[in-house]
C-alpha cells in the first residue's frame, strides 16, 4: 500500500503511465472546469489534475485487480502444495510409528532371523519358554502313558478317563526371574494340577487335579505308591534326568531333551539355522538353574507384589 500511495505522487511515474497507457490528447485543458488546476508537462502538452489522478487511479485499480489474481492463484497452489507436503509429512509419521515397539517376526523356512536387531526366538526369554514347553509337553505324553501301562488300558472314557490334558499357558509363558525361580522347586503334582487351557471347555477347568489326587490316593499300594513318588519329583529333577545328569526310576522309559523328535530332526527341517537354535536349546538346558539364578529379579510393582502374596 506505501508503493502504491507513492506512485500516485510520482510525477515520473505519472509520466510513465500516460505515456505507455492512456496518452492524453493535446489540449485535453479544454475539458477541465478549471484551468488554473492544470499542471504543465511540455511545449504542446497540458493536463488536468483531477483527470489525471482519474486515470492514474483507474490504471491502480486494473493493477491492483491483477495482483489480487496473482495473489488468489498463488494461495491455491501454496494450499495444494502445503496439502502435499502435509500429506507426506502425515504418512513418514505414520511409516516411523509403524515402526516403533518389538519386532514381530514369522518362523519360515527362509530363516526368520536374519534381522539381529528383532526379538527372534535365540533371545533369553523364548529359549526359556522354549524348554519348558518341550519339557511339559513331553512330561504331560509320559505321565500318561505310565497311566496306561499301570491300569493295563482300563482307563475310562469321556470326563472320567484318566487322562491329563492340555494346562493353560501361565507356567511356560512366564518368564519373571522370581517366577521362574519358584518353578524350579514346583513338584509334578503342583504343575499339573494348574486349570486346564480356555480351549478346552468340554471338561471341569480342574479335570488334571482331580485325576492326580485319584492316582496318588489309589487303593491299590503299588499304583498309589508309583504315583506318589511320581508327583513328588520336582521340576529341577526332570532337568536333571532330561540332560543325563541324574537317573531317576520313576521317569525310567522318558527320553532325553536330546532324544526328543523336536531336537533330532523336526527344528533341522523348520529352520535355516536349526543346528545353530538346536545347539542353543541344549546349553539353555544344560545351564538353566544357574542362568535363572544369575538374572537380576526387577523390582515388582504392587500389583506383582499382590500377586506374589497371595
Amino acid at each position: 500500500m506505501n508503493d502504491r500511495k507513492n506512485k500516485l505522487f510520482n510525477l515520473n511515474f505519472y509520466n510513465e503511465k500516460i505515456n505507455n497507457s492512456c496518452m492524453i490528447e493535446t489540449n485535453i485543458n479544454n475539458d477541465c472546469e478549471d484551468s488554473d488546476k492544470s499542471l504543465s508537462l511540455d511545449d504542446n502538452h497540458h493536463i488536468c489534475i483531477p483527470y489525471l489522478i482519474e486515470n492514474i487511479l483507474n490504471i491502480e485499480k486494473a493493477d491492483n485487480n491483477k495482483e489480487i489474481e496473482d495473489d488468489k492463484k498463488n494461495l491455491i497452489n501454496n494450499k495444494e502444495k502445503d496439502g502435499v507436503e502435509s500429506f507426506e509429512a502425515k504418512t513418514t509419521i505414520i511409516e516411523k510409528k509403524n515402526k516403533l515397539g518389538r519386532k514381530r517376526k514369522i518362523e519360515n523356512n527362509d530363516d526368520d532371523n536374519n534381522d539381529s536387531g528383532g526379538h527372534d526366538k535365540f533371545k533369553d526369554d523364548n529359549v526359556r519358554r522354549k524348554i519348558k514347553h518341550l519339557i511339559f509337553s513331553h512330561l504331560k505324553k509320559y505321565i500318561n502313558n505310565q497311566i496306561k501301562i499301570k491300569y493295563n488300558g482300563k482307563i475310562g472314557k469321556g470326563i472320567f478317563k484318566k487322562e491329563l490334558l492340555t494346562l493353560n499357558q501361565e507356567q511356560t509363558a512366564n518368564t519373571n526371574v522370581i517366577y521362574n525361580r519358584l518353578l524350579l522347586k514346583k513338584t509334578l503334582l503342583e504343575i499339573f494340577s494348574e486349570k486346564l487351557s480356555r480351549k478346552i471347555t468340554n471338561y471341569s477347568e480342574d479335570h488334571n487335579k482331580n485325576i492326580i489326587q485319584g492316582l496318588i490316593n489309589e487303593k491299590d499300594k503299588e499304583k498309589r505308591i508309583y504315583f506318589q513318588n511320581l508327583f513328588n519329583l520336582t521340576f529341577l529333577d526332570c532337568l536333571e534326568y532330561l540332560r543325563g545328569d541324574k537317573y531317576i526310576e520313576q521317569l525310567k522309559g522318558l527320553e532325553l531333551f536330546s532324544e526328543f523328535k523336536e531336537i533330532k530332526q523336526d527344528y533341522f527341517k523348520k529352520y535355516n539355522d536349526g543346528e545353530m537354535y538346536v545347539e542353543q536349546l541344549k546349553y539353555y538346558l544344560k545351564e538353566y538353574e544357574v542362568l535363572i539364578n544369575k538374572k537380576i529379579p526387577r523390582t515388582p510393582s504392587k500389583k506383582r507384589n499382590k500377586k506374589y502374596n497371595d
